[in-house]
């Protein structure tokens, strides 16, 4: 690929999301997990292979980038910057009597491990253990 980017999570944070629909924008997700090196910038996945002996995930984006990651997701900056903003969203949204129905819809789940990401993309059936970041769904 000509003008392909390869990125390395080594000494970087990361993390990434499940996300059915984007409160910032009040759109829906693109059905794939978003990347997140930073809160402002993300990148669609496109799909992905893990290195289970060394415990390295390669994704590639909708751009034909390559993206390593090698380190474990970062729930501190997620719970510090996205899941913050959603709390407000959903504090001053569905706290003032809007429709509850829709509420869980626009919370962003962030997968909870490098193996769960993996096993989402369908590149480690091996996993099992906790999908989410703060919830209790697991793979047995």
């Amino acid at each position: 690929m000509a003008n392909s980017y390869t990125s390395s999570s080594t000494g970087n944070s990361w993390f990434a999301l499940e996300i059915d629909r984007d409160f910032y924008f009040n759109s829906y997700g693109e059905g794939k997990p978003r990347l997140y090196f930073n809160p402002e910038r993300y990148v669609v996945i496109e799909s992905a292979v893990f290195d289970r002996s060394d415990k390295v995930l390669t994704v590639t984006d909708k751009k034909g980038d390559v993206h390593i990651l090698s380190s474990q997701p970062d729930h501190t900056l997620f719970k510090n910057s996205i899941y913050a903003d959603w709390e407000y969203f959903d504090q001053q949204t569905f706290g003032k009597g809007s429709d509850m129905e829709d509420r869980t819809d626009y919370e962003p789940w962030m997968y909870n491990s490098l193996e769960a990401l993996a096993y989402e993309l369908k590149a480690y059936d091996e996993f099992t253990g906790k999908m989410y970041y703060g919830k209790e769904i697991k793979v047995d």
